[in-house]
């Protein structure tokens, strides 16, 4: 089964939607980027990023996972 969302997980607590998202579109196209957050609204550092192509999201995770985005080494997995 092929898949188009990725897992980016140890982002930092300032990164937002509309952050991941200009980061993302740069690997494709993108649905949807959603920073997951407590009840209180804190971030739980991690997110999910569904791409429209499988192949991109295949790409994103080869290019940059291990990667730097905000200042922290962030690590992405199908």
């Amino acid at each position: 089964m092929k898949f188009n969302n990725v897992y980016v997980k140890n982002s930092i607590e300032s990164t937002t939607d509309e952050g991941l998202k200009d980061v993302f579109t740069e690997h494709g196209a993108i649905t949807s980027a959603m920073m997951m957050r407590d009840a209180d609204e804190k971030s739980k550092c991690f997110e999910f990023v569904n791409f429209e192509k499988v192949e991109d999201a295949d790409e994103t995770v080869k290019t940059l996972n291990g990667k730097e985005i905000d200042g922290e080494k962030c690590y992405i997995e199908k």
